[in-house]
């Protein structure tokens, strides 16, 4: 995670591709725990990184107190309807994020109710379909 730290002690970098890492759910808790510090960062790609609910969890946690990131890409995580909630939490308290993609996270009707209900007072556009 020394990356990471670099990261956040960086006063430029705008976005940051880890698609494909098996960062898993620790991984995701290191990265959240430094999200809340970073104040540059506006895009982050997490795809393909086998984070869980446990993951979504530690990152929204980490995302509440970050007021840059734009765009957060989570495709293929496993993350379900319990780690919609996390996120849709988050979404709830954003007032920046202009789009998230949550394509084939085996989030079903829960999980998309949880999202519908956190976007009525915010204009995210979620992605369901899987993209690059």
């Amino acid at each position: 995670m020394y990356a990471i730290d670099n990261v956040t002690e960086s006063k430029t970098t705008k976005r940051i591709h880890l698609d494909s890492n098996a960062i898993g759910e620790e991984g995701a808790r290191f990265i959240g725990e430094e999200l809340g510090k970073n104040m540059t960062l506006t895009s982050l790609n997490l795809a393909r990184n086998q984070i869980g609910t446990k993951g979504a969890q530690y990152l929204s946690y980490g995302l509440k107190n970050n007021t840059t990131i734009q765009r957060i890409y989570l495709e293929g995580n496993a993350i379900g309807d319990d780690g919609a909630l996390h996120i849709a939490e988050w979404i709830k308290s954003n007032k920046v994020l202009t789009g998230i993609s949550l394509g084939k996270n085996q989030i079903g009707s829960r999980g998309a109710k949880y999202l519908s209900d956190a976007l009525q007072d915010n204009m995210v556009a979620i992605s369901y379909f899987y993209h690059i």
